[in-house]
């Protein structure tokens, strides 16, 4: 699918986003279109929602040995980021008992508590990944390789955002965030102009 508008500020720079199949799939096409789009990419995304982000067994699982070790051969680990949906999605009580906040907490203060702990278990996870790599490899210093990449983590509410932004005006306010910025969108379309500026630069001076 190539889906194109002059409205799309967020791909003014250049950048192409491409949807790739999931990183598990049992169908080797599709297992190979992965592996080829990774070498061609300039930077890799892992988008989940939320819910399965924060699953104890969930981030090992999407970045798997096999999926760690093909990135750092590449030279992807250091472009990884990792995009969270449905920021917006959650209810108050149960977030209140599993983060072990207090019962009277909004669901607001809720979402937010729930990002930081999303974040903060991702970026756990794929440092414990990096040294488990490093360990195999034989290098003395795992430390240092860990201290070379870190993973920036995106929690987002696209929907949210289209409310604030006055794209769904029928369907009532946001759920959770006040403002666009709150809601993510925003931080990840600079992350995407930040990175696409970076890749042009490098280009241009290769090409010098």
């Amino acid at each position: 699918v190539r889906a194109w508008s002059r409205k799309w500020r967020v791909l003014a720079t250049g950048a192409v986003l491409v949807d790739a199949p999931g990183v598990h799939d049992d169908n080797s096409a599709r297992d190979a279109v992965v592996k080829r789009k990774i070498k061609e990419a300039d930077a890799v995304w892992i988008v989940s929602n939320i819910v399965r982000a924060v699953n104890d067994k969930t981030a090992k699982d999407l970045l798997g040995e096999h999926f760690r070790r093909q990135l750092l051969m590449d030279g992807q680990f250091g472009a990884l980021a990792f995009v969270a949906t449905q920021s917006d999605v959650l209810e108050r009580s149960e977030a209140c008992r599993s983060l072990k906040l207090p019962r009277d907490t909004t669901l607001r203060a809720c979402a937010e508590a729930r990002n930081e702990y999303t974040a903060g278990r991702l970026r756990k996870d794929f440092h414990a990944g990096l040294r488990e790599l490093a360990e195999q490899a034989g290098e003395a210093d795992a430390a240092a390789l860990t201290a070379r990449f870190e993973l920036p983590v995106f929690a987002v509410s696209s929907v949210d955002y289209q409310k604030l932004a006055g794209l769904r005006p029928g369907d009532g306010p946001p759920r959770v965030w006040r403002s666009q910025e709150e809601s993510g969108i925003p931080r990840l379309a600079r992350h995407v102009r930040r990175q696409a500026l970076v890749c042009r630069r490098e280009i241009s001076l290769r090409r010098c």
